[in-house]
C-alpha cells in the first residue's frame, strides 16, 4: 500500500464513519454519541475526536470547528455536561459555514440542515450521526476534489 499525504485524512475519515457503528454494535443507540464517555468506548471518542481536530487544523477554513472539537473532547461530559453539550451544539453549527465556502461542494450544507428535522424526529444520537457521515462524505469528496485539481494542474 502507498501512503499518500491524504493517509492520516482517510485514516480519521474512517474512524469518524466507523464510530457510530461501532457504538451501536456495543452500545445500541445512546442519548448522543457523547454518551459512550461513561462507557468502556470512552478511548475510541477521545482518539477519533483528537485525529479529526488535528486534521481540521490542517484544513482550510476549518480551524474554528477544530478548535471547539478539542475542547468539547477535553471537557467532560461527566465533570462539565453543559459546558461539553454547549461547546458540541457550537461545534456542529461551526461546521455548517465551512461546508459553504466551496461552490462545488456547496449542496453538502443543505444535506447537513435536514440534520435538524433528523434530530427532533429520532434524537439527539442519529442528529449527531448524520451530521458526522455529511462531513465524512464532504472531506472524502475534497480530498478527490484536490487530487483532480492537482492532475489538471500537472497535465
Amino acid at each position: 500500500m502507498r501512503l499518500t499525504e491524504y493517509s492520516p485524512h482517510y485514516l480519521a475519515i474512517l474512524l469518524a464513519f466507523l464510530q457510530p457503528i461501532i457504538i451501536l454494535v456495543y452500545m445500541g443507540p445512546m442519548y448522543s454519541i457523547s454518551t459512550i464517555w461513561h462507557t468502556e468506548l470512552q478511548p475510541l471518542f477521545i482518539i477519533s475526536n483528537a485525529i479529526t481536530s488535528f486534521l481540521f487544523f490542517c484544513t482550510s477554513r476549518w480551524t474554528i470547528p477544530s478548535l471547539l472539537l478539542l475542547i468539547l473532547t477535553s471537557f467532560s461530559v461527566d465533570m462539565y455536561p453543559q459546558f461539553h453539550t454547549g461547546v458540541a451544539l457550537l461545534f456542529f453549527l461551526s461546521c455548517y459555514y465551512p461546508l459553504l465556502m466551496i461552490n462545488r461542494l456547496r449542496f453538502y450544507s443543505y444535506i447537513y440542515l435536514i440534520s435538524g428535522p433528523i434530530g427532533y424526529f429520532y434524537g439527539l444520537f442519529w442528529l449527531e450521526v448524520w451530521c458526522i457521515y455529511i462531513l465524512c462524505l464532504y472531506h472524502i469528496h475534497y480530498i478527490w476534489h484536490l487530487k483532480e485539481i492537482k492532475k489538471t494542474n500537472l497535465n
